[in-house]
């Protein structure tokens, strides 16, 4: 059998939505982050309480199941439930199921106490007609659900014509309980509801070779521990109708997912507020074939495209390659009874014909909003992506990529949190981008940071079309770069109003350590704020003259080494900076609220001085006088 790809449409970000979750809606409104605000709201389901007074006793049996009460019947290894209610389940049953034929309103309560049910050719439980089934474990119990023969999910090959679950509803499904169950879906997937799923405490261990958790309409998690291992998406809802459908709500919970395909997928909107992720996709950022000595040969020198701008549009590396069965074999793309739809061509690059996989870690189609958690993420493709918009206002984040750090088709606004990307292509990347009040360390191959323009305009890293030029604007916060690119790239304009800044950019003449879109019409300013950018001089800039705080562009005759300890005073000696160099360098772009215009400063790099005259309130130069060489004072302009 062939292994089966399909491919995921998302649209483009929306200005207005409302998201409704477990207690808590947010409202979003553009990149103004403070409209971003809590309001009194519903849950999109809630957990129904069993009627313990009124239930009826299943006790599973190889030689025929025991019931006791009304609504269920047992023939053979099969228990139908017809009506709506209470029903306590225990016991073993080997290709057995249990099958709700219940009324399309009826609310179905399963409580689940040391049951072990497998089937090797079809779902243990099947809801064809429901309302909502409630799957509810025991205090203390421990469960297992398996459909189909044990296999290696990561190296399943797809069957072409399974469809559902190990646990499947038509209706509504809610998983929760006070005990443990193990859902392995050997055919498909793990846990399947057409409508909406909801996920609350327990602890759940699932295997799928296909998704392992799955809500059409929405999926919920609130609290509980969740372990995953799939051969598709970890967590899915896919339905495209928009609005109140196919979004992702997490408000609690420990989540480790490892995923051959994206670890947590929406087609709408991804909410996150609160828990602890451990997530690897596709074998991990390691596992990607790309690396950074293919990916200067795109760009020649370090990593600039010369041929007209800044324009990278066709000839970024494909990040969604699909490895060789030698790097990761990958599990089976969905083979639900409904078909996907399929990529458009005017989504993001990384989603191209080349391969139809997607093996990110977050992946919100329209949005991506991240208010609270923890997590530790390696992905073979971007961490966090969204073809609309992300914003992020809270949150502890490691991650390591093999692509884009976080990526947004369209605006990108962070706000707090703390953020370590430690290795990456790109760092953060979104059409618009907003920074403030956030802790963010970047490693990357390519550029830090990347405003880029649209397919129409500026080109870069989307291939929607746009004619907004790109903003990169750092408004506050504590930013900490390390790019063999460009540090803080912008095709458009570039800003800096507050926060503490360094780069540590490009030792390759090809790049530089800031870089603005003037060949689009766009700007270089600070106004407020501390920064130092460090790198080569081939491509170096600094501010323009339309800044509202002083600032000196300077290129060195002589380079500076790893390790070189550069320090900036005024002219009264004061010291105003004081930095150890990451990498050896030729230029360096230095700006605080201490510089004053018509005053002088001076720089020494280990020990060797030069001085600079600030007759104006961007200063730069192309190249020193005399270097260091005998500690010699040179003015410049």
């Amino acid at each position: 059998m062939k292994r089966i790809k399909k491919s995921y449409a998302a649209a483009a970000g929306i200005v207005l939505i409302v998201l409704i979750f477990s207690g808590v809606r947010f409202r979003y409104l553009g990149r103004d982050t403070q409209n971003l605000t809590p309001a009194v709201a519903r849950s999109v389901m809630s957990v129904p309480k069993a009627d313990k007074d009124n239930q009826t006793k299943i006790v599973l049996k190889q030689q025929g199941s025991e019931i006791m009460g009304t609504g269920a019947q047992a023939d053979g290894r099969k228990v139908t439930i017809t009506k709506g209610g209470t029903y306590l389940v225990s016991g073993t049953l080997e290709e057995g199921q249990i099958l709700i034929d219940a009324e399309e309103k009826d609310t179905v309560i399963l409580l689940m106490q040391d049951v072990e049910l497998t089937n090797s050719t079809e779902s243990v439980i099947q809801a064809d007609s429901v309302g909502h089934l409630s799957i509810q474990f025991e205090k203390d119990s421990e469960n297992t659900f398996q459909s189909g023969k044990e296999i290696d999910v990561t190296e399943a090959e797809a069957n072409e014509d399974a469809k559902g679950a190990a646990i499947y509803s038509h209706g509504d499904l809610s998983v929760t309980g006070e005990g443990s169950c193990k859902i392995l879906g050997y055919l498909n997937n793990g846990i399947q509801a057409k409508g909406n799923l909801l996920l609350h405490n327990g602890v759940l261990t699932i295997e799928a070779c296909n998704h392992a958790v799955k809500g059409k309409d929405s999926v919920e998690a609130a609290g509980g521990t969740i372990s995953i291992l799939s051969g598709g998406d970890g967590m899915k809802s896919d339905n495209t109708a928009g609005g109140e459908y196919g979004n992702i709500f997490i408000t609690d919970g420990d989540f480790n997912i490892k995923s051959s395909q994206d670890a947590i997928q929406s087609e709408n909107t991804l909410q996150i507020s609160g828990g602890n992720f451990e997530v690897v996709t596709g074998g991990g950022s390691a596992n990607n074939a790309y690396s950074k000595e293919k990916g200067m040969e795109h760009f020649g020198m370090g990593g600039r495209n010369f041929g007209g701008g800044e324009g990278r549009q066709g000839e970024k590396p494909d990040m969604d390659r699909a490895p060789s069965d030698s790097d990761f074999k990958k599990a089976p793309s969905g083979s639900d009874s409904e078909e996907p739809p399929t990529e458009s061509e005017e989504t993001n690059w990384d989603m191209s014909e080349t391969s139809e996989e997607s093996r990110k870690g977050f992946k919100g189609g329209k949005n991506l909003v991240v208010s609270g958690g923890t997590f530790s993420i390696d992905t073979y493709d971007d961490a966090f992506h969204s073809n609309g918009d992300i914003s992020i206002m809270a949150g502890d984040f490691s991650i390591s990529s093999g692509d884009d750090g976080i990526h947004a088709d369209e605006e990108l606004s962070i706000s707090g949190g703390t953020i370590k990307v430690t290795k990456s292509y790109e760092g953060l990347e979104g059409n618009q981008i907003t920074i403030d009040k956030a802790d963010i360390e970047i490693t990357a191959t390519d550029d830090g940071i990347n405003a880029y323009g649209g397919q129409s305009s500026m080109g870069g890293g989307s291939a929607k079309k746009t004619e907004e030029i790109p903003n990169l604007e750092i408004l506050g916060g504590n930013l900490v770069v390390n790019a063999d690119g460009d540090g803080l790239d912008s095709n458009g304009n570039f800003s800096i109003a507050g926060g503490n800044i360094v780069v540590n950019g490009p030792e390759n003449s090809g790049n530089g350590a800031l870089d603005a879109g003037s060949e689009n019409g766009g700007s270089c300013t600070i106004s407020g704020g501390t920064i130092i950018a460090l790198g080569s001089a081939g491509m170096a800039e600094g501010f323009t003259e339309e800044s509202k705080q002083c600032s000196f562009l300077h290129n060195f005759s002589t380079s500076f080494e790893k390790g070189s300890k550069i320090v900036i005073k005024d002219s009264s000696g004061k010291k105003l900076y004081q930095y150890t160099a990451e990498k050896a360098g030729s230029s360096i772009v230095f700006s605080c609220p201490e510089l004053e215009q018509g005053k002088t400063c001076v720089v020494s790099v280990d020990g060797q001085e030069e001085e600079i005259t600030m007759d104006s309130v961007a200063v730069s130069n192309g190249s020193s006088r005399g270097g260091f060489g005998r500690g010699a004072r040179n003015s410049f302009r």
